[in-house]
């Protein structure tokens, strides 16, 4: 079955109330009535949810706003858009990461400006998929260049972290990380791409995987099949020393290969030169 199809079979969990005609008996869910939102990929709280794990998938039950996080840690009513990433990946794999990567993507940090060159690679399908995007506003750029001038503006807001990325004097790709189920990082696009991703730590690095896309209309988010994806990205934040780190980013298309590959050497104004 393909992802489209599990997601969109994703059932409410039923209580144990009885049989019918039981005084304590629950009526019938409207997902089983055929009221629910089709298409809806992470359902409302109290809700059973199909992720997809690769090619495999895991059920999760969403818990009420302000009762559980990803690891099931209670935490206070009101935080569960807090991006929290030294809890998603666990004490251990947070203190890995050198010391100058943790400040920038610590949950308390404030607004950041980082500025450096990309070099952006883009094949023949990849200048597809950024043609198809456009009316998205255009999250993936086609350009193809060795220096491209970039600024990055972080900040924090009430439904998670803004990135926004200025790619030379006339294009901009704004998205919105926040908590996902199952301990997952969802980024948003504000044309309305977006990304379930995982977290990891690796050789002191901070990486971002791809698990699957979707495309978010009101209050819908509607999966998108892999192959109709630039395929699966990976970002990966690395330090050179304190006062700079490297961005790489590379989408890889299951039939296609290698789409999408951007890489190139930030500034972070506040770290002294080493």
């Amino acid at each position: 079955m393909s992802s489209a199809a599990h997601l969109l079979l994703a059932r409410p969990v039923l209580p144990d109330t009885g049989p019918p005609g039981h005084p304590h008996a629950a009526s019938t869910p409207k997902c089983l009535s055929g009221e629910c939102l089709a298409g809806e990929l992470f359902p409302r709280a109290g809700h059973e949810t199909a992720i997809p794990d690769g090619h495999a998938f895991r059920t999760h039950t969403l818990a009420p706003p302000g009762t559980e996080t990803p690891t099931g840690a209670a935490v206070p009513p009101g935080s569960e858009t807090r991006l929290d990433l030294s809890r998603l990946l666990g004490p251990a794999a947070w203190a890995s990461l050198p010391v100058s990567l943790r400040r920038r993507f610590a949950a308390d940090h404030g607004a950041a400006r980082y500025q450096g060159t990309l070099a952006l690679e883009c094949s023949a399908i990849g200048a597809v998929f950024a043609w198809l995007t456009k009316p998205l506003r255009a999250p993936l750029p086609a350009a193809r260049a060795a220096h491209v001038a970039v600024t990055v503006a972080v900040s924090t807001k009430a439904n998670g972290v803004v990135w926004e990325r200025r790619l030379g004097a006339r294009h901009t790709v704004r998205s919105t990380k926040s908590p996902g189920p199952e301990g997952t990082v969802l980024e948003r696009t504000d044309g309305g791409l977006g990304m379930v991703l995982d977290v990891t730590a690796r050789g002191g690095a901070l990486i971002f995987t791809s698990r699957a896309f979707f495309l978010t209309i009101g209050r819908w988010r509607l999966p998108v099949p892999a192959l109709l994806t630039p395929g699966r990205c990976e970002v990966v934040h690395e330090t050179i020393d304190a006062a700079r780190f490297r961005f790489t980013l590379t989408m890889t298309h299951p039939l296609w290969g290698t789409t999408f590959r951007q890489t190139g050497v930030f500034h972070d104004s506040a770290e002294p030169a080493s």
